[in-house]
């Protein structure tokens, strides 16, 4: 005779590909639960994890407190890395465990980890996953962490923190003080249990207002995924006085990564010349556009990345975007041939043309652009491999000239 919960799990894999809107009309206070968890929950947040955590859900029977922990639980890459700054020794505490990616990846790299948690549901599925995905050197402790802490003769060689971003009234929140727990106002009780303290922080923030707001930072790693800036991780090392090294990480869908350092003095800071555009179109010789990975893009060391590569020229001030004669420079990011400018009259050949639309520092937004002249956004439109390789960028020079250019993205660059 099947156990609750392998009736529970029989109707999520039974369901897994049903509409979750159809599920929940017609199993309406008759769906199978399991220690509180609703199945059609699990279907859910399995789909929206399918991509981001595709190793734990191998597992059928790793579950979740929540379809909000789903959301917000780190991409398995990330946590990837995070591990990797981790040495084998070591004795973490997570603070914030609620899904457990995290901490359980790190268990896999460290001696042990103590994972708080402050939600008995949250707790409970904790030390449920931790069996599913066999990690046994992990301890689930049901508590405030601030308060377990203070209570506690205990120390750690680092302390993991990924603070809630969401505020009263469920508010989305970005700045530290304002986030759950507060890292500043509570930086004195975690200095006192460990020599190192690592905080997960919103991408939107400011990494020059980190700097002069976050006492004893060692490091800032600005991580990007899958094109997009995921988080802004910092070490803080209690009394430290070193320069603040600030790290782009660019992580790839393949396991892969590329590392840059940058220091404090690199940021934000614009080199003295710019491209003439129209005299290196006029030359007729081949040359490239490249546009920085999205972590650059956070740091803004543009000096330091035409001193590295002096074959780089940025377009303006304010257009973060460069022309270059070499495609195979080793940094992060898009490199595109460019195939023509474009004006009104060749711009309406395009129309009904499936295209990339790039728009940087230019009076209309992509949008606008694709609206404005009749053009098709690359994800509207079922891609084709020409489709998928032409990029239309939009952009102003040094001198607030527009310019459009049609280019087409390189086959063989994967970085």
């Amino acid at each position: 005779m099947e156990t609750t919960f392998e009736i529970f799990k029989t109707f999520i894999t039974n369901n897994t590909g049903a509409d979750i809107s159809s599920l929940r009309l017609k199993y309406a206070g008759k769906e199978p639960t399991f220690h509180g968890l609703s199945a059609i929950d699990q279907i859910e947040a399995r789909k929206k994890t399918r991509t981001k955590l595709s190793s734990f859900i191998a597992h059928d029977a790793f579950l979740f407190p929540s379809t909000l922990s789903a959301e917000q639980s780190s991409n398995e890459s990330v946590a990837r890395f995070h591990a990797s700054l981790f040495s084998s020794d070591e004795k973490v505490a997570d603070l914030t465990a609620g899904l457990g990616i995290d901490a359980f990846t790190i268990a896999k790299h460290v001696n042990h980890v103590t994972a708080i948690e402050r939600y008995n549901n949250y707790s409970d599925t904790l030390i449920h996953n931790a069996k599913v995905i066999d990690v046994e050197n992990i301890t689930v402790i049901n508590a405030n962490s601030l308060e377990w802490l203070d209570t506690h003769d205990i120390s750690f060689n680092t302390i993991f923190v990924d603070p809630a971003r969401r505020g009263d009234m469920n508010k989305r929140t970005f700045a530290l003080e304002d986030c759950e727990p507060d890292i500043i106002a509570n930086l004195n009780l975690l200095a006192a249990h460990t020599d190192r303290i690592l905080v997960k922080c919103s991408p939107m923030l400011d990494v020059k207002e980190l700097i002069r707001r976050v006492p004893s930072l060692r490091r800032i790693f600005i991580v990007s995924y899958a094109s997009e800036c995921k988080e802004i991780l910092i070490e803080i090392i209690p009394d430290n006085v070193s320069a603040v090294e600030i790290i782009s990480v660019r992580l790839g869908k393949h396991g892969d990564s590329i590392i840059l350092p940058f220091s404090e003095s690199d940021l934000s800071l614009n080199p003295s010349t710019y491209a003439d555009i129209d005299s290196i179109l006029k030359n007729n010789t081949p040359c490239y556009l490249y546009e920085p990975d999205p972590a650059i893009m956070k740091i803004s060391p543009w000096t330091a990345l035409v001193k590295a590569y002096p074959s780089l020229v940025k377009i303006a001030p304010n257009t973060n975007l460069f022309i270059t004669s070499d495609p195979s420079i080793p940094l992060p990011g898009r490199i595109v041939s460019i195939l023509s400018p474009l004006d009104k009259k060749s711009l309406k050949q395009l129309r009904g043309t499936p295209i990339n639309v790039v728009a940087r520092n230019f009076p209309l937004s992509a949008p606008q652009i694709i609206s404005k002249y009749n053009l098709i956004a690359k994800k509207q439109q079922k891609q084709t491999l020409d489709a998928e390789a032409r990029f239309l960028y939009c952009f102003r020079d040094s001198a607030s000239h527009p310019h459009l250019l049609l280019t087409a993205e390189l086959d063989n660059r994967d970085i």
